[in-house]
């Protein structure tokens, strides 16, 4: 099937696609760029870096914090739901700039910027969320193209917020900035949520809410699997009716095994309360448990310095318009890892975490070793010269296993699969230079020749482990973020993601006390790098060990159905041999 055709087949599908793009890009654009901000609250209210920080970094916390909150509520208001939280949350931002525009003491954004656009913002991406994944269930043809290209919108819109914010800001002011921004998020976020509206058909599957006894996907297979498993039960259940009353305990016994249409009804009228008992009985597991950890560690690992960078290479006495080019280079760099990286995606399915592995065993080394990593500048060059080839031979790995149609990682060859993607992944340059050897014009044109990152020495390497953008290290860990939850897991995707999002709120919370307070007390970057290699240290393992844990489930799990199918058939026999006696 063509594109052409599975466009005009899912025509609303991919036009809340495109309008959730536009949202993420408006949305996130302090994200990357409230750094600028922080730069002058500190000027202007000569406050600490640690309290300036918090304000950016609490309200991308609150952000992931609170992601229950409206996924229960869309559930709650049912259709319109995706519409009217996502209008809500839009109206909540665009207050929560306005206001923050006229305060007079850094504290009180606590309250205006850090709460409230953290709440509208929470509100707003998990509509997005949630409303795409209706167009684009798992198991569709382009689930983790959509669900990825979508994290573009953040690397876009680092790529024209950040020179925006630096021009608006130096030569107007903060206070501008917050209320220009405020009407442009007005604009796209009250007409892109106008189309989020499920389709009727859309609307009538069967998803798993927070009410149903079992949040896993093989639940969720059972009840999509259960009429025809009615009508395959029903000739069989015709011949061993018999008046006897002897035969009815045996029969009930079995026919409860099956899954019948009874539970289909159950399930939805469950769906009218919020039974949360089930839902944490879900959320405790081994391999669940492990995977929200490793996101903790994971948000600590890519969010800590975000809201320092500026800040940082103003200490390397770089110029406004040398980090705003600096940082444009870098969004340039990440959009372009990210389409390239969501490609491949849905022929990765079913083993997107050993990417999510060999991401933070790279992320380990880097931060462990980063102090050696500039000390030749030539070697490094040499490294981003080699990128090209390196990035061509990962396409053709990719374009190989698309010839295929489907990367299911042949059983013959897990290994040399697994070798391959390591091997291009721990060959990804990691360049930098030093300002006084080198100028961001030559960091362009290093960074154009190898498709690589060529930095300002000291800031690449630790901004290589915040970013998405340094090759496939990162663009592949957080590319995949949001089809690996529930991959890794085993959770229906409203629920793994929910959680997910809340571990990642956790996360960023303690991300200031990893990267300002440390700055403030030691005055240094060393410690620093440090606590981020033990982070992704700690990531890996927890990573590593979800894979063993779910293979030992399986294993597990086999010989149980094995035995009971074995009693299954048995009981069966016997019920049959008693049948005959009595008929003869």
């Amino acid at each position: 099937m063509s594109f052409k055709s599975e466009f005009n087949e899912n025509r609303r599908g991919w036009l809340v696609f495109v309008s959730v793009i536009f949202i993420t890009i408006t949305r996130s654009c302090f994200f990357y760029s409230f750094g600028i901000i922080v730069n002058k609250l500190t000027e202007e209210f000569n406050e600490s870096l640690t309290i300036a920080t918090w304000v950016g970094m609490g309200q991308i916390a609150i952000t992931h914090f609170i992601s229950f909150l409206p996924a229960i509520c869309i559930k709650r208001l049912g259709r319109n739901g995706y519409r009217i939280c996502g209008i809500a949350g839009t109206l909540l931002e665009g207050l929560s700039l306005i206001s923050s525009s006229y305060v007079q003491q850094v504290p009180v954004m606590f309250f205006t910027y850090t709460l409230l656009f953290g709440a509208g913002s929470c509100f707003v991406y998990m509509t997005c969320c949630l409303t795409l994944i209706e167009f684009f269930p798992k198991g569709h043809k382009r689930h983790v193209l959509a669900t990825t290209c979508v994290n573009s919108g953040y690397a876009i819109s680092s790529l024209i917020y950040n020179p925006l914010v630096t021009c608006i800001v130096e030569y107007s002011s903060w206070r501008t900035a917050f209320q220009i921004q405020a009407v442009i998020i007005l604009f796209f976020g009250i007409l892109g949520s106008w189309t989020f509206l499920p389709n009727s058909d859309e609307e009538q599957k069967l998803l798993p809410s927070f009410a149903d006894d079992d949040y896993s996907e093989e639940h969720h297979r059972q009840l999509q699997q259960q009429p025809q498993l009615q009508q395959q039960q029903q000739p069989e259940q015709q011949q061993q009716q018999q008046p006897e009353q002897q035969q009815q305990p045996q029969l009930q016994q079995l026919q409860q095994r099956q899954p019948t249409q009874e539970l289909l009804h159950q399930g939805q009228d469950q769906k009218q309360s919020c039974e949360w008992a089930p839902l944490m009985k879900s959320l405790v597991r081994c391999d669940v448990l492990c995977w929200l950890l490793g996101e903790f560690f994971n948000s600590v690992l890519y969010y800590t310095p975000f809201y320092m960078l500026p800040h940082y290479m103003t200490l390397k006495n770089l110029t406004a318009s040398n980090i705003s080019l600096v940082m444009t280079v870098l969004s340039l760099s990440e959009c372009i890892f990210y389409l390239l990286t969501s490609l491949p995606g849905d022929y990765l399915a079913g083993k997107l975490i050993f990417v999510s592995i060999c991401a933070c065993s790279m992320a380990t080394i880097l931060n462990a070793c980063w102090t050696s990593l500039d000390s030749s500048y030539e070697a490094i060059l040499g490294l981003a010269t080699g990128s090209s080839s390196l990035l061509f031979l990962n396409l053709c790995v990719c374009q190989n296993c698309k010839i295929e149609k489907n990367l299911q990682w042949n059983k013959n060859h897990d290994i040399e699969n697994f070798i391959v993607i390591l091997v291009i992944i721990v060959c990804q340059p990691r360049a930098a230079i030093t300002s006084h050897k080198e100028t961001p014009s030559s960091s362009i044109f290093c960074n154009f020749l190898g498709f690589c990152d060529v930095y300002v020495i000291y800031f690449e390497v630790f901004f290589d482990v915040v970013s998405p953008v340094d090759g496939l290290l990162l663009a592949m860990s957080y590319t995949y973020l949001y089809a690996c939850s529930a991959e890794a897991t085993g959770l229906h995707i409203d629920v793994a993601w929910s959680a997910t999002n809340f571990c990642t709120g956790v996360g960023i919370s303690m991300a200031p006390l990893f990267s300002g307070l440390i700055y403030d007390t030691t005055q240094s970057y060393n410690k620093v790098f440090l606590l981020l290699s033990l982070a992704a240290f700690m990531n890996c393992l927890l990573f590593s060990s979800i894979p063993l844990i779910q293979h030992c489930r399986n294993r597990k799990k086999n010989r149980g159905d094995v035995k009971t199918n074995i009693n299954d058939d048995k009981m069966i026999g016997g019920i049959k041999k008693s049948q005959q006696t009595l008929n003869g």
